[in-house]
């Protein structure tokens, strides 16, 4: 079940796992995984989110995986919107 936070629109085909979903749009075969937050961003079709990963004020294209732990986009505070591309995989960066 989905921890949904204010307006989102979800389509029935996303799969979305004990998970904050918070002013987000995601298209249909998405998918976030237990523990991911996704807030003021929009997700097209098949992005998957992983475990623990956080999205904010981001829009991320078709195909896109998003691993375990990653942090992607400022926040809307900054005004600033990120954007990735299509099937992309982004990790989350390792401590040096």
């Amino acid at each position: 079940t989905a921890t949904i936070l204010r307006s989102e629109w979800i389509l029935p085909s996303a799969a979305v796992k004990l998970t904050g979903i918070e002013n987000s749009i995601l298209f249909g075969s998405v998918k976030v995984e237990k523990g991911a937050r996704v807030r003021d961003s929009i997700l097209f079709s098949d992005v998957t989110i992983g475990k623990n990963a956080r999205i904010d004020y981001t829009i991320i294209d078709e195909g896109t995986v998003v691993k375990y732990g990653s942090r992607v986009g400022a926040g809307k505070e900054t005004g600033k919107i990120t954007v990735i591309g299509a099937d992309l995989i982004l990790k989350a960066k390792s401590a040096a």
